[in-house]
Protein backbone atom coordinates (compact mmCIF):
# COMPACT_ATOMS: atom_id res chain seq x y z
CA UNK A 1 0.00 0.00 0.00
CA UNK A 2 1.29 3.76 -1.04
CA UNK A 3 0.01 6.77 0.87
CA UNK A 4 0.62 10.39 0.31
CA UNK A 5 1.15 13.04 2.98
CA UNK A 6 -1.69 15.19 2.93
CA UNK A 7 -1.70 18.73 4.17
CA UNK A 8 -4.22 19.28 6.40
CA UNK A 9 -4.15 22.62 8.68
CA UNK A 10 -4.76 21.98 12.51
CA UNK A 11 -8.69 22.66 12.83
CA UNK A 12 -9.53 21.33 9.48
CA UNK A 13 -12.02 18.38 9.43
CA UNK A 14 -11.28 15.72 7.33
CA UNK A 15 -13.30 15.59 3.63
CA UNK A 16 -15.82 13.26 3.77
CA UNK A 17 -15.48 12.53 7.51
CA UNK A 18 -18.88 11.43 9.50
CA UNK A 19 -19.85 13.28 12.83
CA UNK A 20 -23.01 13.14 15.05
CA UNK A 21 -24.12 16.10 15.29
CA UNK A 22 -27.01 18.00 16.46
CA UNK A 23 -29.43 20.15 15.12
CA UNK A 24 -28.85 23.46 16.38
CA UNK A 25 -31.28 25.98 13.77
CA UNK A 26 -32.97 25.88 10.96
CA UNK A 27 -33.11 29.29 8.78
CA UNK A 28 -35.44 30.09 6.29
CA UNK A 29 -33.28 32.25 3.71
CA UNK A 30 -34.52 34.55 0.58
CA UNK A 31 -32.79 35.25 -2.06
CA UNK A 32 -32.46 36.53 -5.61
CA UNK A 33 -30.84 36.06 -8.82
CA UNK A 34 -30.82 36.73 -12.78
CA UNK A 35 -31.74 34.04 -15.50
CA UNK A 36 -29.43 33.94 -17.71
CA UNK A 37 -31.84 32.83 -20.70
CA UNK A 38 -34.14 35.68 -20.04
CA UNK A 39 -32.09 38.54 -18.33
CA UNK A 40 -35.28 38.55 -15.61
CA UNK A 41 -35.02 38.61 -11.99
CA UNK A 42 -36.05 35.55 -10.02
CA UNK A 43 -36.73 35.13 -6.15
CA UNK A 44 -36.12 31.59 -4.25
CA UNK A 45 -36.04 30.47 -0.68
CA UNK A 46 -33.61 27.98 0.86
CA UNK A 47 -33.24 26.47 4.26
CA UNK A 48 -29.82 26.98 6.22
CA UNK A 49 -28.84 23.90 8.64
CA UNK A 50 -26.88 24.70 11.74
CA UNK A 51 -25.43 21.69 13.07
CA UNK A 52 -23.15 21.50 16.52
CA UNK A 53 -20.96 18.10 16.51
CA UNK A 54 -21.24 16.25 19.37
CA UNK A 55 -19.49 13.34 19.16
CA UNK A 56 -16.60 12.15 16.66
CA UNK A 57 -13.71 9.51 16.76
CA UNK A 58 -11.79 12.78 15.02
CA UNK A 59 -10.74 14.59 18.36
CA UNK A 60 -12.23 16.43 21.38
CA UNK A 61 -11.10 19.52 19.78
CA UNK A 62 -13.85 19.27 17.10
CA UNK A 63 -16.42 18.71 19.71
CA UNK A 64 -19.00 21.98 19.67
CA UNK A 65 -17.98 22.77 16.52
CA UNK A 66 -21.00 24.85 13.92
CA UNK A 67 -21.30 23.92 10.83
CA UNK A 68 -23.85 24.65 8.09
CA UNK A 69 -25.74 22.52 5.74
CA UNK A 70 -28.35 23.66 2.39
CA UNK A 71 -31.16 23.06 0.97
CA UNK A 72 -34.14 23.63 -1.45
CA UNK A 73 -36.67 25.34 1.64
CA UNK A 74 -39.69 22.83 -0.70
CA UNK A 75 -40.77 19.49 1.07
CA UNK A 76 -41.11 17.03 -1.65
CA UNK A 77 -41.51 13.30 -2.32
CA UNK A 78 -38.14 13.46 -5.18
CA UNK A 79 -35.44 10.47 -4.49
CA UNK A 80 -33.05 13.98 -4.43
CA UNK A 81 -35.05 16.27 -2.18
CA UNK A 82 -32.44 16.68 0.78
CA UNK A 83 -35.17 18.60 2.99
CA UNK A 84 -37.29 15.22 3.00
CA UNK A 85 -34.01 13.12 3.74
CA UNK A 86 -32.83 14.50 6.51
CA UNK A 87 -35.79 15.45 8.58
CA UNK A 88 -36.17 11.47 7.57
CA UNK A 89 -33.10 10.80 9.09
CA UNK A 90 -33.72 12.52 12.53
CA UNK A 91 -37.24 11.70 13.12
CA UNK A 92 -36.53 8.52 12.16
CA UNK A 93 -39.02 7.44 10.37
CA UNK A 94 -40.51 8.52 6.46
CA UNK A 95 -42.83 12.04 5.63
CA UNK A 96 -45.09 10.27 3.99
CA UNK A 97 -47.12 12.14 0.93
CA UNK A 98 -49.15 14.77 2.57
CA UNK A 99 -47.84 15.15 5.74
CA UNK A 100 -47.01 18.31 7.42
CA UNK A 101 -43.74 18.94 8.82
CA UNK A 102 -42.74 21.44 11.77
CA UNK A 103 -39.23 22.38 11.56
CA UNK A 104 -39.11 22.84 15.33
CA UNK A 105 -39.89 19.74 16.21
CA UNK A 106 -36.44 18.41 14.58
CA UNK A 107 -33.84 21.24 16.80
CA UNK A 108 -32.19 19.20 19.30
CA UNK A 109 -32.60 15.81 17.49
CA UNK A 110 -29.30 14.27 16.47
CA UNK A 111 -27.75 12.51 13.38
CA UNK A 112 -25.00 11.66 11.73
CA UNK A 113 -23.27 14.40 8.99
CA UNK A 114 -20.80 14.02 6.48
CA UNK A 115 -18.03 16.67 5.75
CA UNK A 116 -16.86 18.58 2.22
CA UNK A 117 -15.46 21.47 0.87
CA UNK A 118 -16.40 24.32 -0.82
CA UNK A 119 -14.08 26.98 -2.84
CA UNK A 120 -14.16 30.62 -1.68
CA UNK A 121 -15.60 32.53 -4.76
CA UNK A 122 -13.62 35.42 -4.09
CA UNK A 123 -10.14 33.88 -3.24
CA UNK A 124 -9.89 30.01 -4.57
CA UNK A 125 -7.14 29.10 -1.91
CA UNK A 126 -9.82 29.26 0.93
CA UNK A 127 -12.31 26.76 1.27
CA UNK A 128 -14.86 26.28 3.53
CA UNK A 129 -16.39 23.14 5.36
CA UNK A 130 -20.27 22.34 5.35
CA UNK A 131 -22.13 19.18 5.70
CA UNK A 132 -22.68 17.55 2.34
CA UNK A 133 -25.14 14.82 3.64
CA UNK A 134 -26.96 13.68 6.64
CA UNK A 135 -27.95 10.28 7.60
CA UNK A 136 -29.53 8.42 10.59
CA UNK A 137 -27.80 8.56 13.67
CA UNK A 138 -26.93 5.03 14.92
CA UNK A 139 -28.53 4.05 18.58
CA UNK A 140 -25.68 4.98 21.09
CA UNK A 141 -23.39 6.45 19.46
CA UNK A 142 -21.35 6.60 15.51
CA UNK A 143 -21.66 3.82 13.37
CA UNK A 144 -19.05 5.17 10.83
CA UNK A 145 -20.17 3.34 8.10
CA UNK A 146 -22.79 6.11 5.62
CA UNK A 147 -25.61 4.99 6.86
CA UNK A 148 -26.99 7.36 3.66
Amino acid sequence: MQFTNEDVPEGRLPEDSIHTARLESIELRNFEWTDRKTGELKQGQSLDWWWVITRTNYGDQYIGRRLKSECNARLTNRSDNYFRKWAEALRKKPIEVGESLDTDQLLGLEAEIVIAYRKDRNDPTKSWAFVSDVGEAAEGGQSFDPPF
